[in-house]
């Protein structure tokens, strides 16, 4: 369960950003999931397959890819709403 401050600090974020090439469950993702802040992460991941569209992708290993990303969910509203 969160605390109430990771809690706070994920509803006032623009995004969580997760590059991680190895993970396990993906915890660190879900969680601000649950508090409708965006989330970013490789394409390659195997968390694709447990959020669907609830997340915003980038190709691994490019930079361009995951700065494109990031501005696609700071700036387009309709976006962003789409996978909270």
């Amino acid at each position: 369960m969160l605390n109430s401050l990771l809690k706070t600090l994920y509803r006032n974020a623009q995004a969580l950003i997760y590059t991680s090439r190895y993970e396990g469950f993906g915890l660190p993702t879900l969680e601000p999931m649950e508090c409708q802040c965006p989330v970013i992460f490789r394409l390659t991941s195997s968390l694709s397959e447990l959020v669907g569209d609830a997340a915003s992708l980038f190709e691994p290993d490019s930079v361009d890819g995951l700065v494109n990303t990031m501005e696609i969910v700071v700036e387009d509203s309709e976006h962003r709403a789409s996978i909270d």
